[in-house]
């Protein structure tokens, strides 16, 4: 939507008249959403001393520069070329190491689920923890989380976003005159997917805010190509005004769109999606043009959050789709962005890049020093080789230039500098560079926690953003996940069909066991609950659990996530095997001491994790002794899932 458009003396635009003329409404809106976006743009580009007088996209680029441990262009001047030119990555290697340490463990949320009636259901809390956990598994979140996390490490900010697709694709099959080809759900593009916003793309309303979905609107402004924006909009009414490198601007003037090339793009299109969470609405321009709904109040942002309303009915509410977070807070939430790794070790990685090239210029010329030569005989360096033999009079006389020789300081400077880094990073031993001499086990344990205090600020920045992250997550399951989809058309009726989850298998008191958690509208209303719990059980295959889930009552659940940022800086698994064994050897021979369960716990689950029963001797019963005359307990419910039961 940005361009400078060309006035006359009379006030007029130069520009040619864009062929794009909406209505009257839709120009209104555009011109109240330009507005908005300058504001933005303005935001993003504009100093502040927070950042050292720098803007937010200098920012970035000045930490993305000390992360990829950029190197200048040498010197065209023959005399300054031939100084050393040399960048020592140890920012780089530092941030790495930190990014290494702070995902070895993957990070979930922990949920806890509050029913309408103010009862905590852990069985709910548990299937939402087993669906996010199946959703992030398909929405690439290893890798997203990740990215994001090196994402903190040199950017001012790290923003993710969830999005609900649902993406079609061409399937070709035989038919007897050939192929026919039948659109289908393309499922690798399909369903929740999460991604990673660049700084420099997000256009926010005010930085003095501090938490994103208190912004009045956030606006997401990308280029894209022209064949991938036809693919997305291309059956709007409005594509066949959108023309690589042209932009539609509007006039304030007289409220008409004129054409401005944009010669930075010549291919590309400029894609603008506008979000303001008080109005609700949601709007996305290409070129500047409008791509909307003909009816401009049908606009509503597309990710939303389940509320329950005081008369007991289910309602949604607009919620922005981004979670952010960063490095380190610059101070008390009062600043939109953070303080990046990058900002904090750039200072001393410029100081170290200019002393090792200093020793290694003094290197040379000490190695190669330069020589004066006095008398009228020319000397130049052509005469230096080895086995040369030179001819000059008797009046000629060269001796070597004292440039002197102390490259010690340099090398001690550059020592100082670097333990300057390690404090604000961390030192060698915490990046895997061993120190001399034998470390024993207790000592190995001791740097581990040390290296968890001083990550453990970070740590709890991660998660911040897993926290919002599964949030916005929690809302697409609720809101996509748990409705019923048309699945065929029968007898001239629609058959709908609800969702299945297979989870993967996972350790359950010493088993391995798979999942299968079905949504389902059969347990709703009056049901005979013990029936339905005995049809569970001959479904129910070998370490398998069927779970059957009302969709309704389970929407109608709060959930609230937590994230303990201690597991972000987690033991290594030869720590933690460490620690088990000798607390084994601790507790065996104490009579205390449940025997079976230490060996349980502390023995065979270490060596194999989910599959502690397979190695126990089975303990014979013993049944509990009763009173004389007391009949056996019956077993009124059958064993097996009470899900059902549990939210019916």
């Amino acid at each position: 939507m940005i361009g400078e458009l060309q006035y006359d003396k009379k006030g007029n635009p130069v520009q040619h008249m864009s062929a794009y003329q909406p209505e009257p409404e839709v120009a209104e809106l555009t011109a109240q959403i330009k507005k908005d976006f300058f504001i933005g743009y303005n935001n993003i580009h504009r100093s502040y001393e927070e950042f050292n007088h720098r803007s937010v996209v200098e920012e970035m680029n000045a930490g993305q520069k000390v992360f990829n441990s950029y190197v200048p262009p040498r010197s065209e001047d023959p005399d300054e070329s031939w100084r050393a030119q040399t960048v020592r990555p140890l920012a780089r290697n530092k941030m790495i190491s930190i990014a290494a340490h702070v995902t070895a463990n993957l990070i979930y949320p922990s949920l806890f689920a509050q029913n309408d009636k103010d009862e905590e259901d852990a069985m709910a809390a548990q299937v939402m923890s087993d669906i996010m956990e199946w959703v992030q598994e398909r929405a690439d979140y290893d890798r997203v989380f990740l990215y994001s996390v090196i994402s903190m490490l040199y950017n001012p900010a790290a923003v993710m976003e969830v999005t609900y697709v649902k993406a079609m694709i061409k399937a070709r099959k035989m038919a007897e005159d050939g192929y026919s080809t039948q659109d289908v759900l393309d499922e690798l593009n399909s369903g929740i997917r999460l991604g990673l916003v660049p700084v420099d793309e997000l256009l926010i309303a005010n930085v003095r805010e501090h938490y994103i979905q208190k912004q009045r609107f956030i606006g997401r402004r990308r280029y894209i190509d022209y064949d991938e924006a036809k693919s997305l909009y291309g059956k709007h009414d409005n594509w066949e005004f959108v023309t690589p490198g042209v932009k539609s601007v509007y006039s304030d003037t007289d409220g008409a769109f004129y054409d401005i090339k944009d010669d930075d793009n010549p291919t590309l299109v400029e894609e603008f999606t506008y979000y303001n969470r008080r109005e609700d609405m949601e709007v996305t321009f290409v070129n500047g043009i409008y791509f909307g709904k003909p009816n401009i109040a049908e606009n509503y942002m597309k990710h939303r959050r389940t509320v329950l309303l005081p008369d007991g009915e289910v309602a949604t509410i607009p919620v922005y789709k981004f979670a952010k977070s960063g490095y380190e807070p610059i101070d008390e939430m009062r600043f939109f962005y953070y303080k990046s790794a990058a900002a904090k070790l750039g200072p001393d990685q410029d100081l170290i890049d200019t002393l090792y090239n200093m020793v290694i210029d003094g290197t040379f010329l000490s190695v190669m020093p330069p020589v004066n030569v006095f008398g009228s005989e020319e000397q130049d360096t052509g005469v230096v080789y080895p086995g040369a033999v030179n001819y000059f009079s008797s009046e000629a006389k060269s001796e070597v230039m004292d440039v002197g020789r102390n490259i010690n300081a340099g090398y001690n400077t550059l020592n100082m500098v670097e333990n300057s880094m390690s404090q604000s990073s961390q030192d060698d031993t915490r990046m895997g560079i061993s120190a001399q001499g034998s470390q024993t086990a207790f000592e190995i344990s001791r740097m581990e926690q040390n290296a968890a205090v001083q990550l453990g600020l970070f740590g709890k920045m991660i998660g911040f953003l897993v926290r919002d992250l599964s949030e916005l997550i929690i809302d697409d399951i609720v809101l996509h996940l748990t409705v019923a989809q048309m699945n065929e058309v029968i007898g001239g009726e629609v058959a709908m069909k609800y969702n299945t989850f297979l989870i993967k298998e996972k350790s359950d008191k010493g088993t391995k066991t798979k999942k299968k958690i079905e949504f389902t509208d059969e347990i709703m209303g009056e049901v005979d609950m013990k029936k339905k719990q005995l049809e569970l059980l001959k479904r129910e295959k070998d370490n398998e659990r069927i779970l059957l889930v009302n969709p309704y009552q389970f929407a109608r659940m709060k959930y609230m996530v937590s994230v303990n940022a201690d597991a972000v800086i987690g033991k290594s698994k030869f720590t933690e095997k460490t620690l088990k064994l000798e607390g084994y050897d601790r507790m065996i021979q104490n009579p205390m001491v449940d025997q079976q369960a230490v060996t349980k716990d502390f023995l065979v689950e270490t060596f194999a994790e989910g599959e502690t029963e397979k190695y126990m001797a089975k303990q014979p019963a013993t049944p509990a002794p009763t009173a004389p005359g007391t009949p056996p307990p019956q077993n009124e419910q059958p064993a097996g899932n009470p899900l059902a039961e549990l939210i019916q």
